[in-house]
């Protein structure tokens, strides 16, 4: 008896067919399921957008800048020491508030600043503290990097406060600001 043949392949159109009857009889349940999961998904996906809206609003909110702080400084010790606040304090108290802002401002940093800013006094002897604001960044970054010149975050970050009271740090390196003790900062010992 000769062998028997194999039998022929199923036409295209066969396969077809059978593959559109299995995806109807599992679409009804595929279809079910991702309508149960959609909803749990969806309302999570809306909550960690909301939710990352919200903190990225509060950083917003309560980065304070540097500028910030040294105009609080500065009009602080106007209102305090010469009683009006029209941004002019004496040379000799302006060089006293930013010596006053240790830990920002080191002695090395203190000289440097000195050394490259010159505030200009005007007919009464009185000083505008504005200009210096605009720059005291960059000077005060360019001296910390002269003084320490490999990073160390014990030494590039320095603890200050805003005008609420509210403690935020500062990097002298980079003149970033943030709220949260950054990593490599070691907390103060306490006994």
């Amino acid at each position: 008896m000769p062998p028997l043949a194999p039998p022929p392949p199923p036409p295209p159109l066969l396969l077809l067919l059978l593959l559109l009857v299995v995806v109807v009889a599992i679409l009804p349940s595929l279809t079910n399921a991702l309508a149960r999961y959609a909803p749990h998904h969806r309302s999570y996906v809306a909550q960690m957008e909301k939710l990352r809206e919200k903190e990225e609003k509060e950083e917003a909110a309560a980065t304070a800048s540097l500028d910030d702080y040294l105009d609080a400084r500065f009009m602080g010790a106007t209102v305090a020491r010469e009683g009006c606040e029209d941004g002019k304090v004496t040379a000799k108290s302006f060089w006293g508030v930013v010596k006053g802002m240790d830990p920002l401002v080191t002695s090395a940093a203190l000289f440097k600043l000195k050394e490259n800013f010159k505030p200009e006094e005007d007919d009464e002897g009185q000083v505008e503290w504005t200009p210096f604001v605009e720059v005291a960044e960059e000077q005060l970054t360019t001296a910390h990097i002269e003084e320490v010149p490999e990073e160390d975050a014990a030494e590039d970050w320095v603890e200050l406060e805003d005008q609420e009271g509210d403690v935020f740090w500062f990097n002298r390196r980079d003149a970033k600001t943030q709220r949260r003790r950054p990593r490599g900062v070691p907390y103060p010992d306490e006994d």
